[in-house]
């Protein structure tokens, strides 16, 4: 994910992919693919992210986990995987 092309890309939707000195992107990137997987849970792919920020910054970890945790995010995360069942992706 170094290149410029890939700089551009917007993985973190609604948020920031970096803050200061703390790039998100991939673990956005992460985030959504397993957003996409139907065979990882809402939970799962949440914690993935937290995980993955954890390691470079606690607060903005806590802050995203609560921010993809709400029911407004468990609506996409729904209407993503109908996507994926209903073959309509």
């Amino acid at each position: 994910m170094g290149d410029l092309e890939e700089t551009n890309k917007d993985y973190c939707t609604m948020w920031p992919e970096r803050i200061g000195k703390v790039v998100l992107s991939d673990c956005c990137y992460q985030h959504d693919m397993d957003y996409w997987n139907p065979n990882k849970s809402f939970y799962e792919a949440n914690r993935g992210l937290y995980e993955c920020v954890r390691g470079r910054s606690q607060w903005i970890a806590l802050v995203m986990f609560l921010g993809v945790s709400t029911p407004i995010a468990y609506g996409i995360y729904r209407y993503h995987q109908w996507l994926v069942k209903t073959e309509r992706i």
